[in-house]
């Protein structure tokens, strides 16, 4: 069994729309003030600019673990 666990941060652009950043394998002592500290800091310090298009304000974020299961089938 594999697990997989992502860091995804969700920011609104300047035109309104969404942009989702994905990190993989983030620290498992990750604090929710350090997450919200590193997005005001992506935001603030412009880091990212998708498309060209400014990111105004950090909206919100989780952590995603998932599970997958390898299936040994002979064909």
């Amino acid at each position: 069994m594999d697990k997989a666990k992502n860091l995804v941060m969700r920011f609104k652009k300047e035109d309104g729309k969404i942009y989702t950043l994905s990190v993989k394998n983030p620290k498992d002592e990750l604090t929710e003030e350090e997450i919200k500290q590193a997005m005001n800091f992506i935001v603030e310090k412009n880091l990212i600019l998708p498309k060209g298009i400014k990111l105004i304000s950090a909206s919100n974020a989780k952590i995603v673990t998932t599970e997958s299961e390898i299936l040994d089938l002979v064909i």
